[in-house]
């Protein structure tokens, strides 16, 4: 029980051992992702985040404090989310609130202070930014099955298909109804014990496809039997 609030606030003591602490303690989480806009992201998301911090302030309950050491030995401050869960939902958020430019530089000046997994997270959230798509695109290869030839990515094909919007979805066992799907919607799981992929997302054109993707750095993912049968049976579970 405790382990389950802590992925969802934080490690945080005075939050994590009862129940009432936890209950009021989430309800500020979620009201302090639901007031992200981008105004409030370029304030307080953008690294190093010098702004002033007032315990009221709403990003208390979403970033921490932490020290880097950077070029010289020199120690600086910046932003990083309290937990994996906060860090995977404000990405979320994040894309689609900051402009092209100030997601891609929070992407790139995350790398040193959070987890790996964390950053991952973030570099998927981009997948929404035509920019970022379009100069990716050029460099993606296909794996070639021993008897094919290599043909383009799916997002080299068609560059206009990749997502246009992010969409949270359970974990494996937190499916309440069944949904439509929907093309150009990257499907983003909030469990980190999702099987098989990271997110992934539907095309329409030039043939019904479903894309799915993982970071290499996860870890976590592994191409079995059981993580297939898993991630196929998810699939028809909530579509």
């Amino acid at each position: 029980m405790v382990e389950e609030r802590m992925e969802k606030v934080g490690p945080l003591p005075q939050h994590i051992f009862r129940a009432e602490d936890f209950k009021a303690r989430f309800g500020a989480v979620e009201n302090a992702l639901e007031a992200i806009n981008s105004r409030y992201a370029d304030s307080r998301f953008i690294l190093p985040g010098r702004g002033l911090w007032y315990s009221k302030d709403p990003s208390e309950k979403l970033v921490r404090i932490v020290r880097i050491r950077g070029e010289r030995s020199l120690e600086r401050f910046r932003n990083a989310p309290i937990c994996y869960f906060l860090g995977s939902r404000s990405a979320n958020i994040l894309a689609k609130a900051m402009s092209e430019k100030g997601f891609l530089l929070l992407v790139l000046g995350s790398r040193k202070t959070i987890s790996s997994a964390c950053t991952d997270r973030f570099c998927l959230c981009a997948l929404i930014l035509d920019g970022f798509v379009s100069a990716m695109a050029e460099e993606l290869k296909e794996l070639r099955p021993p008897a094919h030839d290599i043909q383009d990515t799916v997002m080299k094909a068609n560059p206009g298909a990749h997502p246009t919007e992010i969409r949270e979805i359970p974990g494996v066992g937190g499916i309440n109804e069944k949904q439509n799907i929907n093309y150009q919607v990257l499907y983003m799981p909030v469990a980190r014990d999702f099987p098989l992929v990271d997110c992934f997302f539907f095309v329409e054109s030039p043939r019904r496809t479903l894309v799915g993707l993982r970071m290499t750095t996860a870890g976590e993912h592994h191409t079995t039997t059981s993580t297939v049968w898993q991630f196929t049976q998810y699939l028809s579970e909530f579509f």
